[in-house]
């Protein structure tokens, strides 16, 4: 069986050949396309926040000075907000108001100086010093770190330092100029 084109004329083989430009063009078109796939896959954005309980390590802790919807102060220094920002309370995981933790100690995630996600821990109680309270159950002590059922971490100075075994409940005197526990009391 022969094929015939319109008009009765032998059918050529369909085919694709690509020489020099075309070539080029094509194999750059993939490249690019490969590289835009992958970029879109991560997005340059932090893996999402998931609000299971797995320990969350802060990039960035302190008093929340300045809260804008577009910027924000967190110890002193500044960062932009990420449109897509996740607020939540450390003590019930509960979404909340960004604008609920201004003059309050937080703990913010960042992708970059954005900030992706922010962890409201409490108010602070004026005084000399002052200080914030924290109260939760021990999941861990790990060297300078403790962790609590709920994902929230705190760094912890050494005198801090007891021997609480995991499942305890305490309360955690946080120091919001320096951002570490400076005692750890049994409630």
């Amino acid at each position: 069986m022969t094929l015939t084109a319109a008009g009765g004329a032998p059918a050529r083989p369909i085919g694709v050949r690509l020489h020099g430009r075309r070539l080029r063009l094509l194999l750059g078109g993939l490249l690019l396309g490969v590289v835009v796939a992958g970029g879109c896959a991560r997005g340059g954005e932090p893996p999402d926040l998931v609000l299971d309980g797995s320990p969350r390590l802060p990039d960035a802790e302190g008093l929340a000075t300045v809260v804008e919807s577009d910027r924000i102060q967190v110890g002193g220094v500044d960062y932009r907000v990420s449109p897509d920002l996740v607020v939540f309370s450390t003590h019930n995981l509960e979404l909340t108001p960004l604008l609920r933790w201004e003059g309050a100690y937080v703990q913010v995630g960042l992708d970059g100086d954005v900030v992706a996600w922010l962890a409201g821990v409490g108010g602070v109680i004026s005084g000399e010093p002052p200080s914030v309270l924290f109260t939760g159950q021990i999941d861990m002590l790990d060297g300078d770190r403790v962790m609590f059922r709920g994902g929230t971490v705190f760094r912890l100075e050494p005198a801090a330092t007891r021997s609480f075994a995991p499942g305890s409940f305490v309360i955690a005197e946080i120091d919001p100029v320096r951002g570490i526990v400076r005692r750890l009391d049994p409630t």
